[in-house]
């Protein structure tokens, strides 16, 4: 009679259990997304972490670094494709570093770092001041205007031919900051690079 009892309230509890309400929904929807976006980033960082020995993603120190590395690719990734479209330009000439198939005058140079001044783009208007200034110098036989040349190239031939050294490094420095180092131009760099420009054209009269 007893056994009978037992089984029976077993039975009626096992019934009660089977409701909806006592059943286990599993993860919504957003939780099998957010995991298997969480397991697809694992599956690419794990690689790296293993490789440099920092245990597996799912640790705690291991998810604070994938956290940063996303981060910092994301801000590399942005800061590159800005560099990008701003040297991919309609201004075919302005975007080409030293190298060009045309070669134009200081005078038309210098006009295009005016219009550009104007305009308020400085990273074009200082590559145009620069690129005025090495026309002028090649005008004037202190250097070759040889199409690949670097600017290093330039200011060491322009400084072996006296061209005076310091306004002639700075204004090379700043040029590769900008278009070489990720550097954005500032009104202020400008106007110095201006000045650098007439020192070093002042000095390559003198010679």
């Amino acid at each position: 009679m007893i056994d009978q009892d037992t089984d029976e309230l077993r039975q009626r509890a096992e019934q009660i259990l089977e409701r909806p309400e006592f059943t286990d929904p599993g993860p919504s929807p957003l939780d099998r997304a957010l995991n298997w976006i969480g397991d697809r980033i694992a599956d690419v960082l794990e690689p790296i972490f293993s490789t440099l020995g920092l245990g597996g993603v799912g640790s705690g120190i291991g998810g604070l670094l994938g956290l940063i590395l996303i981060a910092v690719l994301v801000v590399v990734l942005v800061r590159a494709v800005g560099k990008w479209r701003r040297t991919d330009s309609s201004e075919t000439d302005d975007k080409i570093s030293t190298n060009t198939t045309r070669r134009l005058s200081a005078r038309e140079w210098a006009d295009r770092a005016t219009a550009h001044e104007q305009a308020d783009r400085w990273d074009l208007a200082l590559r145009c001041h620069y690129r005025a200034t090495m026309a002028g110098l090649a005008d004037d036989k202190i250097i070759r205007e040889i199409p690949g040349s670097t600017s290093r190239e330039w200011r060491d031939e322009a400084v072996g031919n006296d061209v005076a050294a310091e306004p002639m490094g700075e204004l090379t420095d700043v040029f590769d900051a900008v278009w070489y180092g990720q550097h954005d131009a500032h009104r202020s760099e400008v106007e110095q690079a201006k000045r650098w420009s007439e020192a070093i054209s002042s000095s390559g009269k003198r010679r």
